[in-house]
């Protein structure tokens, strides 16, 4: 560099054009770059799914027998469309900035320094032809130096934008931690308390409003109402998946937020509407990863029994040991939206049968049965929970006669709570919907003996 303002101080001019072009247009073309991807991202993920969709044989059924396909195609092209509109929107200023950053960073250094060099030896006779071609190989040079190490860096910023989110995910603090520490819980349930419970997903929509009850040890409860009404909610706050907006649940008398979370946890065996069934063994998806006893395998069994799909698995080739799904094994089973109901049947009772869990709680655990099915299932779970704390949502309210306590939600309110005989003796809003359904129950026994 010394040498080349030696031979001409103004050709440190030449030599800022890299810089230019780098630290000015090429910063701005990253950052437009990055508004670009997170303008473009949903439109992306929307083509992705529909290319995902069009090429799994789960949805060959829907789009063989449906139209569903013409609003698939109709999804492809609005997404295409919306990238193509996104670029669109940013195509001139990166154009701009694009020419800026070529001129600057290449063609200014190059054919600027060139043209310069041979004016000044040609014209003004202020360089001899040496020092023009000296001139011209130490500006090819230190350019390409420059350009690389300010290119390196520029990168750096480049890549700082995405590591951002990648910083901001790893940096974040959930509200609640998986790992908080507090009480030791006592394995002996006596009361379950919600106290003036509210909770919102959002401020100006409340979920749950001012809710209030309790059950005592060995008591069933069912949860029952309209869909939207907050059942399931109201057992994630129970599980501390949330915590309320507004009131407190005590357990034995004691805020479930001073409990340590993991053994707090513990004391749930559960089974949900949504369950996941994994890509293991049907003894993994039972038993789920918990250290194995001496009575682990019989606990299994018993518990494949009592949800009633023993009879199912004892036929496959290698029983309990059979893989589910045919994921990474092609001799893995594939059973039917009943029979993986009773799987995560099956694993809620392993769970009260090898951890004694004080509390059981099944979400819709049937709602994909027979009415054989679930009669069987129901009386599983109302058998085993007879001497736990057991919460039971279900919308088959034929089923939740001989509750000891039934609340029905309505609007994120409870707004009838009793035994089956009160709450019909009352009739209110549980009589109607009890008298609903008995009605097309009756209307479908009617059906199938005209057959």
């Amino acid at each position: 560099w010394s040498i080349m303002i030696r031979l001409d101080p103004y050709l440190i001019f030449f030599v800022l054009g890299p810089i230019i072009g780098n630290f000015f247009f090429a910063e701005r073309l990253n950052r437009l770059s990055f508004e670009l991807y997170e303008e473009s991202a949903i439109f992306k993920r929307i083509a992705d799914y529909v290319n995902r969709v069009m090429h799994l044989n789960d949805y060959a059924k829907e789009i063989r027998m449906t139209n569903i396909f013409r609003v698939m195609k109709r999804k492809q092209e609005d997404a295409v469309k919306g990238m193509t509109d996104t670029i669109d929107k940013y195509a001139k200023t990166s154009i701009c900035y694009g020419w800026g950053y070529l001129f600057f960073t290449f063609s200014l250094i190059f054919e600027g320094s060139i043209f310069y060099g041979a004016y000044r030896t040609i014209y003004c006779k202020a360089m001899s032809m040496a020092e023009f071609v000296m001139l011209c190989s130490m500006m090819t040079s230190v350019s390409f130096n420059l350009i690389y190490l300010v290119e390196a860096l520029l990168a750096s910023f480049k890549n700082s934008l995405y590591i951002q989110k990648l910083r901001d995910f790893l940096e974040y603090e959930p509200i609640i931690s998986e790992d908080a520490d507090g009480i030791m819980p006592d394995r002996e349930i006596r009361e379950i308390c919600f106290e003036n419970v509210s909770f919102y997903y959002k401020k100006e929509s409340p979920v749950l409003k001012n809710i209030s009850f309790t059950v005592s040890a060995k008591e069933s409860c069912a949860l029952v109402g309209y869909n939207g009404a907050g059942k399931s909610t109201l057992i994630k706050l129970l599980l501390r998946f949330y915590d309320p907006t507004e009131g407190r649940i005590l357990v034995n008398g004691i805020d479930i937020r001073q409990y340590n979370l993991k053994a707090y946890r513990t004391l749930f065996a559960t089974a949900f509407q949504d369950g996941k069934i994994f890509a293991r063994s049907i003894a993994d998806n039972v038993w789920m990863g918990r250290d194995k006893e001496e009575n682990t395998d019989n606990w299994v069994m018993e518990s494949l029994v009592h949800a009633g799909i023993m009879g199912r698995v004892s036929k496959l080739p290698k029983n309990v040991n059979t893989i589910m799904t045919k994921e990474f094994d092609e001799e893995g089973v594939v059973l039917s939206g009943g029979q993986n109901q009773k799987i995560l049947a099956a694993r809620a009772f392993a769970k009260v049968t090898g951890m004694n869990c004080p509390i059981m709680v099944f979400d819709e655990p049937s709602s994909a049965l027979d009415p054989i099915a679930e009669s069987e299932l129901m009386e599983s779970i109302k058998t085993i929970g007879k001497e736990h704390i057991l919460f039971l949502i279900s919308h088959r309210l034929s089923a939740m006669h001989d509750m000891d306590k039934i609340m029905l939600l309505k609007n994120g309110h409870l707004a009838e709570m009793g035994t089956h005989q009160e709450l019909m003796k009352a009739d209110g809003e549980y009589a109607l919907l009890y008298h609903m359904q008995a009605q097309k129950y009756q209307e479908g026994e009617a059906y199938e003996e005209n057959i």
